[in-house]
């Protein structure tokens, strides 16, 4: 065995580890999946436990309890990049000679093909599409590259792992990092390093060597691909404003309903000059006593609704979500309730602030497909290294579908003829948009199996 991997040097870097990150970060990143998932009711209950102090008020409260997506709704807004398969080109790193041109093309197309199969069978824009969203609710994703008998991705959020860097590494940099640790159900933790990979227990003591006794890491990097905003923080402090604006919502509108509840059915109000309370029930089983010495208005009976102001406090609910959703850079009128649409300017601005949002988190995901790339690389060297694309001469550049402007169908058409007789696209392209299968076809292919629409169609 290996030195460094004792029980006390191995159970010191694992509290080393859980000293490193923060203790609120594992809790507020917890929450931020809650509302992503529309989990809320724990949260909810725990709001209105802190309000209300009489059991059966909070009880009644809590049944009436409602609930906005609006987390989801907006970062589901702010996503997108995979919504359509993007197309991914192996490419040379560098120019071959002349000479062996023909042959270093035909080697990247193959390399191409190979790599397109894996990503589609292994499902690699999933994986990606909810990294995608994960680092949008949370400000951190991770994405693995696993094989167990096939390769496979899977994708975690900052708080499924433990990075431990050393002092002045950068954050993002993964393959300078001492150890990446993994927990299990089962109490142990996998151990990563580019060197070293094996199983631990929280006695720091090795419970699995994957068959080699010497712990050696068979594909000689981190499998793990790290996905953030580079703020230089191991652990991005996750972002507040949209979940603190959800959860306020959710108290706001059940009390509202909380409210309309009492108010539809009316209060019964009993007038006496005595002061025992009478045994009557009646509508929501609640009757206020009033205790009158007069005795010309003892005796009076009545319902009473409360003036509670239901159609401002609706507005502000409304305008708050709204004011969220602009704070964040979507249109407002993707969580409004009423159908109002906006402005012109005001999409524009909106479209304006997501187009920026957009171009960092393309950049930023085509360095992650890069880094999936070679990672897979890595993989399949020690699996089945016949599949394992050549990282000294080639390398991955993603493309990402334009977002579909917001036009009608029949615009949408004029808008293509347009760009058809300015050269701007080919036939191919606008085939290749509806259809993003087609892809991965070479152009002849394309081309026939147009021809073809066209004689079933009748259109010769």
């Amino acid at each position: 065995m290996p030195t460094g991997f004792s029980p006390p040097e191995l159970k010191d870097l694992l509290d080393r580890a859980r000293d490193g990150r923060p203790a609120a970060y594992g809790r507020r990143v917890a929450e931020l999946r809650d509302f992503w998932l529309d989990r809320t009711e724990r949260h909810l209950a725990s709001d209105i436990d802190a309000t209300f102090t009489d059991p059966d008020i909070r009880d009644s409260v809590l049944r009436s309890g409602l609930t906005l997506p609006l987390v989801r709704r907006i970062v589901k807004k702010l996503t997108g990049l995979y919504r359509e398969e993007p197309a991914r080109r192996v490419r040379l790193r560098r120019e071959a000679p002349e000479e062996e041109a023909a042959s270093a093309d035909a080697a990247r197309a193959a390399a191409g093909r190979r790599y397109h199969a894996l990503a589609q069978e292994a499902e690699l824009s999933l994986a990606l599409g909810a990294a995608e969203e994960l680092h949008t609710l949370t400000g951190l994703a991770w994405v693995r590259v696993g094989w167990d008998g096939s390769l496979f991705f899977d994708t975690l959020a900052g708080d499924d792992l433990y990075a431990v860097a050393p002092p002045g590494a950068p954050a993002h940099d993964v393959s300078r990092y001492e150890a990446v640790l993994v927990p299990s159900g089962d109490g142990t933790f996998a151990y990563w390093s580019a060197d070293h990979h094996f199983r631990f227990g929280e006695d720091g003591g090795i419970t699995g060597d994957f068959g080699d006794p010497e712990l050696k890491n068979p594909y000689g990097r981190i499998p793990f691909v790290r996905i953030d905003s580079r703020t230089g923080e191991l652990y991005p402090h996750p972002p507040e404003s949209l979940l603190r604006a959800n959860r306020v919502l959710n108290f706001a509108l059940t009390e509202l309903f909380y409210t309309i509840k009492f108010q539809c059915f009316g209060q019964p109000v009993w007038v006496s000059d005595d002061d025992t309370r009478p045994d009557f029930k009646v509508g929501v089983q609640h009757l206020i006593h009033v205790v009158k010495r007069d005795q010309a208005a003892a005796g009076d009976f009545r319902f009473e609704s409360p003036d509670a102001p239901v159609d401002s406090v609706k507005s502000a609910i409304f305008e708050t979500a709204r004011l969220a959703a602009l704070l964040e850079g979507v249109p407002a009128d993707t969580v409004d309730a009423e159908g109002r649409v906006e402005s012109g300017v005001a999409r524009w601005l909106a479209r304006a602030d997501s187009a920026q949002v957009r171009a960092a988190q393309a950049a930023r995901f085509r360095t992650a497909e890069r880094q999936v790339f070679e990672t897979v690389a890595a993989v399949l060297r020690h699996h089945r290294p016949e599949d394992a694309p050549d990282t000294e001469r080639f390398t991955l550049e993603t493309d990402f579908a334009e977002p579909a402007p917001d036009v009608s169908p029949q615009e949408q058409r004029e808008l293509d003829a347009a760009d058809l007789a300015l050269g701007v696209v080919s036939p191919l392209d606008l085939l290749r948009r509806r259809n993003p299968d087609l892809a991965r076809l070479p152009d002849a292919d394309v081309l026939a199996l147009w021809r073809r629409n066209r004689e079933l169609a009748g259109e010769r």
